[in-house]
């Protein structure tokens, strides 16, 4: 169906950097990442996954950074993955830690985005969250 729904190729990892495939695949199923391989620091999205389920990056740990293609459905501003056009914070990097400051023009956290985050706090004053997901209780909103 072009859908990932998991990942058992450790070659599709390449020091700490799992891409995902260019050709073959349209989108990402929730969960789809929960027996992934440890030791992914980055995931690189390429422009043809246009489509990405709430919850896809469950179980990345390790995870410090989300890159996409320019031209792709969606964005990352400072290793943070977005879609809806930027609106929507889609997945925070689990292995990030500290404080994030969340960028204006986001309107809503998907849920399970910030699932395993590590950081303490969590700064929304810039921005006008109007769906705040299910953030974890062990991060401070400032």
């Amino acid at each position: 169906s072009g859908m990932i729904c998991g990942v058992t190729d450790s070659l599709l990892i390449e020091d700490g950097c799992m891409v995902l495939p260019s050709e073959g695949c349209m989108g990402i199923a929730s969960g789809a990442f929960i027996h992934a391989p440890g030791g992914i620091c980055e995931i690189y999205i390429p422009a043809n996954i246009t489509y990405i389920e709430e919850g896809a990056f469950a179980g990345f740990g390790q995870t410090e950074w989300f890159s996409t293609d320019p031209s792709g459905a969606y964005t990352s501003r400072d290793g943070v993955l977005f879609s809806e056009g930027g609106t929507c914070l889609l997945a925070f990097p689990a292995g990030r830690i500290g404080i994030y400051k969340v960028p204006q023009g986001v309107l809503r956290f998907a849920t399970g985005a910030f699932e395993g985050a590590s950081i303490s706090k969590l700064d929304i004053r810039n921005c006008s969250v109007e769906d705040m997901g299910n953030i974890p209780e062990t991060i401070q909103i400032l």
